[in-house]
């Protein structure tokens, strides 16, 4: 049996999925890490590496999956910076002036934080060979490819165009003090970058030919794969005491830092108001459950339809992570089936009652709805 493994950096753990045929998850495992994924500038790149490259060969060790099992690997992580010099040897933080900044003035924003790292020290800039994340970083390390995906160069309004994602804006770079070459090129979500390397292969058991995809965002990876991104689909992102809201919107003409783009080209989603977290949550909260949530309690929801407010949780490990790289190998041609079959928004009463039955929702598919969220 073929299965995709979804790799996410997020909080205050490396998360791992196993996802099979019918995009269903049939394994499980996290490890802590030393740092929050946060606060990037206070750790070693390499310790996310190891990290990652620990989490797998430990999940094999422990028979969670066979490494000649595995067709590919999403990889997706909070926003971050990984610098590396002119060998493409990883600068560490501690070699640069992260210290003299104020964070609270760039977490989250990784090129805010570039921006003023080099309006602080402006020599910092000789020491820089390439700009990645640190997606692009561990797929860098695991299958030896420089390259980097939609999400990184859009949260910083570097592209082209929403119609023209896959371009960087040298204007744009270049306000910042980035030239074009210290960018890598740009690959959707899905797109197979690149093999694991020998060394993954070694310190993983990995089969060669194994594929890493384009991955992201652990956050838009999410909100997309908590229902069917219909135009007008409002998602209540959890994460932590806060609830935000996403409205799934048409692709916008033009950049704009409220907006974020997805794995599924053309599919955007735009940042709402917030919602008290006692109303939300009462227990666990499943991806895709549709909340009963009166607008008239909450002007952000003033014109959302009954049945158009769904949740998604940041507390686990997103299937979503493993689906991209499913879509990357064309596993799945249309996505669509994914959503309606083994994700399909329900009810938060419905969930309630299958948990309290014992019951998880994934088994109450039959055999046959199964078979057809797979597009084979």
């Amino acid at each position: 049996m073929s299965i995709l493994l979804g790799i996410e950096i997020a909080g205050e753990a490396v998360r791992l999925v196993v996802v099979d045929r019918q995009a269903k998850v049939v394994g499980r495992r996290e490890e802590p890490l030393v740092t929050p994924a946060i606060r990037w500038w206070e750790t070693h790149p390499e310790e996310r590496h190891r990290a990652t490259i620990g989490l797998i060969s430990e999940s094999v060790a422990d028979g969670l999956f066979r490494p000649a099992q595995v067709a590919a690997i999403g990889i997706t992580a909070v926003p971050a910076l990984s610098l590396l010099d002119a060998d493409l040897d990883p600068i560490p933080p501690r070699d640069l002036p992260w210290g003299d900044l104020d964070p609270a003035t760039f977490e989250g924003r990784p090129w805010s934080a570039l921006a003023a790292l080099f309006e602080e020290n402006s020599r910092a800039m000789t020491r820089i060979g390439s700009v990645l994340d640190l997606v692009g970083f561990l797929r860098f390390r695991l299958a030896g490819a420089l390259a980097t995906q939609v999400d990184f160069a859009w949260q910083g309004g570097h592209i082209v165009s929403p119609k023209n994602l896959a371009s960087w804006s040298a204007g744009s770079l270049e306000n910042i003090g980035i030239l074009p070459s210290h960018v890598p090129p740009i690959f959707p979500a899905t797109q197979r970058i690149s093999v694991v390397g020998e060394k993954t292969i070694e310190k993983t058991g990995l089969r060669r030919g194994t594929w890493i995809v384009g991955g992201g965002d652990p956050m838009n990876t999410r909100i997309l794969f908590a229902a069917e991104p219909t135009i007008g689909r409002v998602v209540a992102m959890v994460d932590g005491d806060r609830v935000t809201l996403w409205e799934s919107i048409e692709r916008p003409i033009e950049w704009d830092e409220g907006v974020i783009p997805t794995a599924i080209d053309g599919v955007f989603f735009r940042r709402g108001g917030e919602l008290g977290l006692d109303a939300v949550r009462d227990g666990s909260l499943p991806d895709g459950a549709v909340l009963d949530w009166p607008a008239d309690e909450d002007p952000d929801l003033d014109g959302v339809p009954e049945g158009q407010l769904v949740a998604c949780d940041a507390g686990a490990a997103s299937t979503g992570t493993g689906i991209i790289a499913g879509l990357g190998l064309g596993w799945w041609r249309d996505p669509r089936p994914i959503w309606r079959k083994r994700r399909p928004a329900r009810p938060l009463s419905a969930w309630r009652e299958e948990q309290a039955s014992g019951l998880a929702p994934e088994s109450t598919e039959s055999s046959d709805e199964a078979s057809e969220a797979a597009d084979v």
